[in-house]
């Protein structure tokens, strides 16, 4: 049972004895493992991540002998599955910078960061359980300065509207977003050393993410709807579907509910109809072609409303 178990999570190899493993999970020695013992056991731990040996290791001290940027943001970095190793050698080639920043990650990529000496100041779920959304979030409350997301242009995503939106309101916000290595090699460097990502990293740039003209325009119409409503404007709204000179509007700003007959957007009654078109002759040809004249009467006598589709 336990051999089936290891098989169905893919931890079957040359390098692990099942029996060797289900022993030392066998704290008790009766011949059962508790589950939680399993689930403890499985959990990824600072000190289980293996550390790259591609790394230089004096690249990782002497970043760590530099000062933390001195900002209060945090920096974005998620790549999708097939852009990993993309996203591992962009860190490696610009470790001195992601050692001195506030990182925000999803939980797969986070793990892989750790390999590579880097602190994760902020892990979120992984993007297809919500973490996009979550870090959607942070810069939707100003705490993001930066994105950097190696995104994989050839799959399909099952959270591929998470996606969507997390572009969207880097957008919205004005937030400096890379998706692809070249645009991320240029964002670090712009970061690094221009005056306007510096200063935009240490969040010392009075003008960035200030409202875009689109959203200052979008705030002010809403702020108009809100003054609208709060007045009682919004009773002199009409229905765009029905005109405004129409039968059923009057009817409709008068609180008659005598009406002789009801409006629909695409349709009219057949008493309205007949009243409004000198009717009757053409429905007694109608009628001879095969529409039950005693229907057409009853219905005319009581009122009652037909659609005259046929016709």
């Amino acid at each position: 049972e336990f051999y089936d178990f290891l098989n169905h999570f893919n931890l079957i190899s040359d390098d692990i004895d099942p029996k060797t493993i289900f022993n030392i999970l066998d704290l008790d020695g009766d011949g059962e493992i508790p589950t939680q013992v399993v689930v403890d056991s499985l959990k990824a731990r600072d000190d289980d991540v293996e550390e790259d040996p591609d790394v230089d290791r004096m690249d990782i001290i002497k970043a760590k002998e530099l000062p933390p940027f001195p900002s209060p943001f945090l920096v974005s970095l998620v790549a999708h599955n097939n852009m990993k190793p993309s996203m591992m050698k962009f860190v490696k080639d610009n470790i001195t910078f992601f050692s001195r920043v506030k990182l925000v990650t999803t939980g797969s990529t986070g793990r892989a960061l750790k390999s590579l000496g880097l602190k994760v100041e902020h892990l979120v779920a992984s993007g297809p359980l919500g973490g996009d959304q979550e870090i959607g979030g942070l810069i939707a409350q100003g705490k993001v300065c930066a994105v950097f997301f190696f995104v994989d242009p050839l799959s399909a995503h099952p959270h591929a509207a998470d996606i969507g939106a997390l572009n969207r309101i880097c957008c919205v916000c004005d937030v400096m977003f890379a998706n692809n290595p070249s645009t991320a090699t240029a964002l670090v460097y712009s970061l690094e050393n221009s005056s306007f990502g510096y200063s935009c990293l240490c969040g010392v740039n009075p003008q960035y993410q200030l409202d875009s003209s689109i959203v200052v325009k979008y705030k002010d119409s809403q702020n108009k709807v809100i003054a609208d409503v709060s007045a009682g404007k919004n009773n002199d709204v009409v229905n765009p579907i029905i005109p405004k000179d129409s039968k059923a509007a009057s009817f409709r700003a008068s609180g008659s509910h005598k009406a002789s007959f009801r409006a629909r957007p695409s349709r009219r009654s057949s008493v309205g109809f007949m009243e409004e078109n000198e009717i009757p002759e053409f429905i007694e040809r109608k009628a001879n072609t095969g529409v039950s004249k005693s229907i057409l009467k009853a219905s005319t006598k009581s009122g009652s409303h037909i659609w005259l589709d046929g016709i």
